[in-house]
């Protein structure tokens, strides 16, 4: 055996055994840096004297274990005690939780805190800091995650009695709510004073609040109602899914007619006051592909909505979909944040983004139709629709990449000495059988890690599979022309 030939061999045994020694220890890079903890609210808007459950996960990071060599199979983590506080320097600790746990982690742990808001806070911003305190390898660490989140008071506005048979009014509204969120107001009426002693009564002819520039417009309480005396109301009201965040403003009116001394007067009064609209924020089980979002302009958008029923109601309720979706998600918003923010501030960006990403949506047309016809198995349908969208992005995303370096390859001496190209056929049909074999003693077994890993190394494999096919049918029809 000649010493290239031997070179070839050792190189192909090489990538094999990287390729079985990190898919048995670790995920992929795409999964994440570093153990992570992460927070999450039901809301980040919350009212005093309000229990929230607080999830807070903590995720296994492999990048930097991989950068640095660190593949023994004893490591793993324990999580001894989580503690989760609001706090204000000034005005202190409106709540405070910390649980106890003795918890082995294996890949993600999910953790159930109930927190209570103390019902005496005061209104405004405040920190809030998640602890967890657990065990690398019998030795202790702590891992920390931060963030905002708005305690909410109510904003009163009174209009003063303009003349005697004008009724008194008064609304309080929250100052701050999030976009698909139901606020309750409570609206009070009473009499003039003066009148009611006298006893005068009064008719209700019409109410309305109006939200401007949300075109929130409701009736209040139903015309025709008589009172002489005060009366209290609440009002729910939903803010639209789709509403701009920012500042809005409101206002509450009355019309009434008045009877007293023989007379009869028509009034109408009226209270505004500002309402603060931020973007929800969602849920884990909730995540949009933000930049999606971004690109074509809400998370409603049919586009967005077939990506979102993909994963939530097809790929995701299966073992292997799920595990394949906490991969994807650890890597994808590690980074994508920030890029959708750029997209959504650039109109034109906006464009180009969405015209990039309708590759993306073809894919996610493919797959939910590949998940349809398999459906008779929630698992092969799932395993099948991922690898439909893998093949698909592959096509439209890869190949570009192979056709702007392939006329370079032969510039890089090493690499083409070792000859690669030659065996990539092999290489990949090595890592797909690697990889399902994986996926599929995962399942056995109920290895969340094994499945995760086979799941995602396939996709990967079946991604570039597709692209070096594509740049060969290319060659090829090319070649055919050029004979004719």
């Amino acid at each position: 055996m000649t010493k290239r030939r031997l070179t070839k061999v050792l190189v192909f045994i090489l990538l094999s055994v990287i390729i079985v020694t990190s898919s048995s220890r670790l995920l992929p890079i795409v999964a994440g840096v570093n153990w992570t903890v992460a927070t999450h609210w039901p809301t980040r808007v919350l009212d005093r004297g309000q229990t929230v459950s607080v999830k807070v996960i903590v995720r296994m990071d492999v990048v930097d274990q991989l950068t640095r060599g660190e593949f023994s199979p004893t490591a793993h983590l324990r999580v001894k005690e989580i503690e989760v506080k609001i706090w204000d320097n000034v005005l202190g600790y409106p709540a405070r939780v910390s649980t106890n746990f003795d918890r082995h982690i294996e890949l993600i742990g999910e953790f159930i805190l109930p927190m209570k808001i103390d019902s005496n806070a005061k209104s405004g911003h405040y920190q809030f800091e998640t602890k967890v305190i657990s065990t690398v390898d019998e030795q202790t660490s702590v891992f920390r995650d931060s963030g905002t989140i708005w305690i909410r008071g109510e904003e009163i506005q009174v209009e003063p009695h303009a003349s005697v048979l004008s009724p008194g009014l008064a609304a309080t509204f929250p100052a701050v709510a999030e976009e698909g969120q139901t606020i309750t107001g409570k609206i009070y009426i009473s009499p003039d004073p003066i009148a009611m002693t006298l006893g005068s009564n009064f008719t209700l002819v019409a109410s309305e609040l109006t939200i401007k520039p949300l075109g929130v417009s409701k009736e209040l309480v139903p015309a025709g109602m008589s009172f002489n005396s005060y009366k209290a109301f609440k009002v729910p009201v939903k803010i639209p899914l789709d509403s701009e965040p920012g500042s809005h403003s409101w206002t509450v009116s009355i019309t009434t007619i008045g009877r007293a001394w023989g007379s009869e007067v028509t009034r109408t009064v009226s209270v505004s006051g500002s309402l603060m609209v931020k973007e929800r924020a969602p849920s884990e089980d909730e995540l949009d592909c933000i930049i999606a979002t971004a690109a074509f302009g809400s998370r409603m958008d049919a586009n967005v909505e077939a990506m979102r029923h993909l994963r939530d109601d097809s790929v995701k309720i299966t073992f292997t979909g799920g595990n394949f979706m906490r991969v994807f998600n650890n890597w994808y918003y590690s980074w994508s944040p920030s890029v959708a923010e750029l997209v959504r501030s650039n109109e034109a960006l906006r464009q180009f983004t969405r015209l990039i990403l309708y590759p993306v949506v073809s894919s996610v047309i493919a797959a939910e139709g590949t998940y349809s016809l398999l459906s008779f198995d929630k698992e092969l349908a799932a395993t099948s629709s991922i690898l439909t969208a893998a093949f698909i992005c592959g096509v439209f995303y890869i190949t570009p990449l192979i056709l702007v370096i392939r006329p370079f390859r032969k510039r890089f001496d090493r690499i083409s000495s070792l000859n690669l190209i030659k065996h990539q056929n092999s290489i990949l049909l090595s890592s797909a059988v690697l990889s399902a074999s994986l996926m599929i003693m995962g399942g056995i077994f109920n290895s969340a890690v094994l499945n995760a890993n086979g799941v995602t190394v396939l996709a990967l494999t079946v991604t570039l599979s597709a692209a070096v096919l594509t740049v060969k049918t290319l060659t090829k029809i090319n070649h055919l022309s050029a004979r004719i």
